[in-house]
Parts: structure tokens; sequence; C-alpha cells
């Protein structure tokens, strides 16, 4: 009787404090279509600061193409196979290349970038499985040289020089009813809010400290349209919080400011 009441007072305590949460209104930002037909999940989308273009890549099939795309929205020629089943996609400004995690075992690769911006080639960085599931969507947080992944409410860390596994994180997501992407997270670089989960049930985003684990802000997304994925078809980059529209094969940007 005694841990059904801690429970029911840990329950309500957290239901309270997310009802408590100030719901802010995203804006709407770009919006873009994706050419030809090959891929239905979208693994991701980044930004290449530099050269001013997108990328984008499809979950499923390790000849999918992966897509550029300029700033204004209008699509690059030049996609080539992918090389590897994607389920991340990121570009490290460091090492100045593409980067992303494969389906379950085949590791980390890395895509080449010409001069042009446009991607050229594609390897194996390492093998295994350095993640918490097979169908895992990578999220690369540079300044911690780490890439992180969402699973059943923890937040998982691993080293992106050798895959090694750095540590774990519960995020206090508040309450059962909230029904969250399941394999899919973001990493913002913004701090006190550098994780970001997207709650499909009410359409909104779900911002945490990856210190504490707290919710820190909600953020409505003014869009009735859209697929509301349950998996895979988020990301972020270049400032703002993408969903993939996977009925119109476009992704549509949101910008989280107050």
């Amino acid at each position: 009787m005694k841990t059904k009441i801690i429970s029911l007072t840990v329950m309500y305590s957290l239901l309270h404090f997310l009802q408590a949460q100030p719901i802010h209104m995203a804006m709407k930002a770009e919006t873009f279509k994706i050419p030809g037909k090959e891929g239905y999940n979208a693994s991701g989308l980044t930004w290449n600061p530099k050269m001013k273009m997108y990328y984008t890549a499809f979950a499923g099939n390790s000849k999918y193409p992966l897509y550029a795309i300029r700033e204004n929205g209008e699509a690059a020629s030049g996609a080539i196979p992918l090389g590897f089943d994607s389920r991340g996609l990121w570009y490290n400004t460091k090492e100045k290349c593409l980067q992303g995690n494969a389906y379950y075992d085949k590791g980390l690769y890395k895509m080449t970038i010409a001069a042009t911006g446009f991607p050229v080639s594609g390897e194996q960085v390492y093998s295994g499985q350095h993640q918490p599931s097979e169908n895992s969507i990578g999220a690369f947080a540079e300044k911690k040289k780490e890439i992180w992944y969402y699973k059943s409410g923890f937040l998982y860390k691993y080293k992106i020089k050798d895959g090694a596994f750095s540590g774990s994180k519960k995020l206090e997501t508040g309450t059962y009813e909230i029904s969250l992407n399941n394999n899919a997270m973001v990493y913002t670089g913004l701090k006190n809010r550098e994780i970001g989960l997207y709650d499909y049930k009410n359409n909104r985003v779900l911002l945490f400290s990856a210190k504490s684990g707290k919710l820190t802000e909600l953020w409505a997304i003014p869009d009735s349209t859209l697929d509301y994925p349950d998996s895979y078809n988020i990301s972020y980059c270049n400032g703002r919080f993408w969903i993939f529209h996977k009925s119109g094969r476009e992704w549509r940007g949101f910008t989280l400011k107050k």
C-alpha cells in the first residue's frame, strides 16, 4: 500500500509539472519537396553551413539516394546511392563531411563532399551495434563529440570516435498520456534544452535539459495537415525543427524562438 501511495504521488507530481509548463507556439519556416519516389521514412535532414545546402536520406535500403537541396529549396542534381541503410544523418563541421549511423550493427558511415557541395562517395568508419536498438535514429551532439539516441524514456550516449557507450540519462517525460516518436530524437545545441522529442499525439515538441533530464519547454506545431510521425521523420538543423510529411514528400520547418 505504501509503495502504491508513493507511486501515485510521483505520477501526480509529474502530471502537475507537465500541465504547469507554458506551451509556446512554433513559427512556420521553409517547406521543400524531395524529388523522386524512393524512400518512405526519412532518417534525417542536415545542413552544410559553408555550402548552404541541405542533405536528406531515407531508411530501408542502402541503394536509396542521398539528396542534396539548395538553400532556396531547389533540388540539386547529382544524387548518389547512399551506400548504407541509414538510421541517422548529420553534417560534421569539424570533419567537413556527412556522417550517419546505420541499421542494427552496421555501425557508422561517412560521406565525402566535393567542392561543389555534392556528396561523391561513402565508406564505413566502424561496424557494430553502437546504439540502443536496431532502428535507433542517431543525433550528433557535436559539442560533446557523441551520438545521442532516445529509447523508452532514456537518452543513450555513444562516443563518435569509436562507438563506445558513454552513459544514459532518464528523461522526465511527465505522463504516460504523451505519445512520443519511438526511435528518433533531435539535438539542438541550445543550453538547457539540448534534447528534442516529438509528441505525435498532441503535435508538439518537448525540449529537455541534457544535464538534468528535466522537461524545460513545450512547443506546439502550427500545422494540422502533418502525418504526425510516430517513428523516423523528424530532424533539427539550421535553427529549425523539421518534420517530414510523407504523403506530400516534403520537409516542413519550424522555428522554436520565444
